[in-house]
């Protein structure tokens, strides 16, 4: 299927179900149903010089709706804003469902949106981490609460917030005691509500450390025999919910390596089931696989799928499919010269569809 926008924009996503894309033009964020080749909603900034950042979507309600949340910032001023906002499909209206003020010569930075949970970076530079600590902002937009976490030895970590019993999954650098890889770490808020304090009575939110909160798993991923895995420069942490059993996920690690032996890449993908019963009962969590390729080039990742399918971008012949075991499935476009210089790829999260940008066109690609 070709989808043709009037002028391309940088990033263009697919949300679940594969009906509607919202994509990043124009510093702003717009939504277009595929099937009727038409746009119905625009984002509306704040102030002209204001530009969208970041944006994370989570569709509900049998994906008649989707919630939204976008972090944008001023060009002119150091103000920074995140807002949440609710987009229904059918009518094409959105609704405002929170809004919140940066501290100044603050900003926000890579927003997710998870059931009534939001998480942002909150960093003191509008762009790339440059050595930066950035503090992580857990937001729950019904109740208008938020806190801060903060680490003993504060990582370069990617946190994935679940919806269900407020767990927070968290990646780290490196582990605890030094001696290289990563970690997984699970987190049970559910018993610590007072850390939550009200945005509106107190704008500055509680900082809570990691080791207030109950560790209910640890799961350390190591190569013993692959001594330079230890200096990760990609981690990614993706958390799915199965779309056949009500609180049971995926959960999967995928961190990338340049080995200075081989001048070439290590890509690390490991997946675990997590279980989190309603009934109150222990969480069932066991590895399920874990790989380690080496691409035949070096590339850049573009993210993971429930079924654990990745896709690499070769820098000057297109990109391909890797299989969650490490091997090369597919390649795309690789002689097609109008695909050549990808600015972006997403890959659904559980249908087999690419969604790639290049410098003339969005278009949308289903594989089986």
């Amino acid at each position: 299927m070709l989808f043709v926008p009037p002028i391309v924009p940088a990033i263009a996503t697919l949300l679940n179900g594969g009906e509607y894309i919202l994509f990043h033009r124009h510093q702003t964020l717009e939504c277009w149903s595929v099937r009727r080749d038409k746009l119905f909603w625009t984002y509306d900034k704040k102030e002209p010089d204001f530009d969208v950042k970041g944006f994370d979507a989570d569709v509900i309600d049998g994906g008649t709706s989707v919630n939204i949340v976008v972090c944008e910032n001023g060009r002119m001023s150091n103000n920074s804003r995140l807002q949440i906002l609710n987009l229904d499909f059918i009518t094409g209206t959105s609704t405002a469902l929170f809004l919140g003020e940066c501290p100044p010569q603050s900003y926000f930075l890579r927003p997710k949106i998870c059931g009534e949970i939001a998480f942002v970076y909150i960093a003191q530079d509008d762009g790339a981490w440059r050595g930066m600590r950035p503090t992580p902002r857990l937001i729950n937009w019904k109740t208008r609460a938020h806190f801060e976490l903060a680490f003993n030895v504060p990582p370069l970590s990617q946190i994935t917030v679940l919806p269900i019993h407020n767990h927070i999954l968290i990646l780290t650098h490196t582990l605890s005691d030094g001696s290289g890889g990563s970690e997984i770490l699970i987190l049970d808020n559910s018993a610590h509500s007072s850390h939550w304090c009200d945005v509106d009575t107190h704008p500055t939110p509680n900082t809570v450390h990691t080791f207030k909160l109950e560790t209910i798993r640890r799961e350390e991923i190591t190569f013993p025999n692959l001594r330079h895995l230890q200096d990760w420069w990609i981690r990614e942490l993706c958390v799915y919910e199965s779309p056949l059993e009500e609180g049971t996920y995926r959960v999967w690690a995928l961190m990338t390596a340049y080995n200075p032996l081989s001048t070439d890449d290590n890509v690390v993908s490991c997946s675990y089931h997590l279980s989190l019963p309603n009934s109150g009962t222990r969480i069932t969590w066991r590895q399920r696989t874990a790989a380690v390729s080496v691409p035949d080039t070096r590339h850049e990742l573009a993210g993971i799928s429930y079924s654990g399918h990745t896709v690499h971008h070769f820098r000057d012949d297109g990109h391909c499919i890797l299989g969650p075991l490490g091997m090369t499935e597919l390649i795309l476009d690789e002689t097609d010269t109008r695909t050549r210089y990808l600015l972006y790829t997403h890959i659904s999260t559980y249908g087999g569809a690419l969604t790639t940008v290049n410098q003339d066109r969005v278009r949308i690609s289903y594989y089986t």
